[in-house]
C-alpha cells in the first residue's frame, strides 16, 4: 500500500527505492505463493474488481473496489479454514485494505 501520491507514481513506474513510503505484505516463498494462488483469493479479487492480478501482471486496485477484496478474503478464508499461514495473510490483507481506505490510497498488487 502506498502511503503518498508520490509512492503510487513510483510503484506504477516501477521506480521504488528505500525512500518510497509503502506498506507491503511479504510472501515468504514459492510454497506460500502457491497456497495463496490455490486459495482462490486472487481469482475472486479479479472477478469482482475486474482486474488481472497474477504472477506476471501488476495491478492497482482503488478504494472504490475494496469491497471485492474484502469479499475475496471472506471466500478464501471459508474455503480454506485449516490453513493457518493463509489465515494470517488474509488478516494482514484485510488490515492493509482498511488502512488504505482510511488514507484514500490504492492497493498495488505485485506478485
Amino acid at each position: 500500500m502506498p502511503h503518498t501520491p508520490q509512492a503510487v507514481e513510483a510503484l506504477q513506474a516501477q521506480d521504488v527505492d528505500e525512500n518510497t513510503e509503502v506498506t507491503f505484505l511479504h510472501i515468504d516463498d514459492d510454497g506460500a505463493f502457491n497456497e495463496l494462488w490455490e486459495s482462490g483469493l486472487f481469482t475472486e479479487i479479479n472477478r469482482g474488481a475486474n482486474t488481472l492480478i497474477d504472477d506476471y501482471e501488476e495491478e492497482v486496485v482503488w478504494p472504490e473496489a475494496f469491497q471485492h477484496i474484502r469479499a475475496a478474503i471472506e471466500i478464501a478464508a471459508k474455503s480454506n479454514p485449516s490453513n493457518a499461514r493463509l489465515a494470517t495473510f488474509l488478516q494482514w490483507l484485510g488490515e492493509v485494505t482498511d488502512e488504505a481506505e482510511r488514507r484514500g490510497m490504492p492497493l498495488v498488487f505485485i506478485l
